[in-house]
């Protein structure tokens, strides 16, 4: 049982962090950045549209918070796993 506390207490912290990161699934081109710097997000807001292989991903904010930075400007080349803004 007290394993079980100990685990619980870690996902508490985990889950109270003060940014996340909003990163990119797969290389492309940031097409439209729709939420900006101070913006309100929730969870499942779209926040930008990155175009790859002349297809248009829409990428969705997967928490609540405000938008502390865009990392992007729009027309720019992403790599996979470039984190685009940080939510708090």
């Amino acid at each position: 049982a007290k394993l079980k506390v100990d685990f619980d207490k870690s996902n508490k912290n985990d889950s109270n962090s003060s940014s996340h990161s909003i990163i990119t699934p797969m290389a492309g081109v940031v097409l439209k950045i729709i939420k900006n710097k101070g913006d309100a997000v929730s969870k499942g807001d779209d926040l930008f549209v990155v175009e790859s292989m002349k297809m248009e991903q829409i990428i969705k904010s997967d928490y609540d918070g405000i938008v502390d930075a865009v990392n992007v400007d729009a027309n720019e080349q992403v790599s996979a796993g470039k984190i685009l803004m940080t939510i708090s």
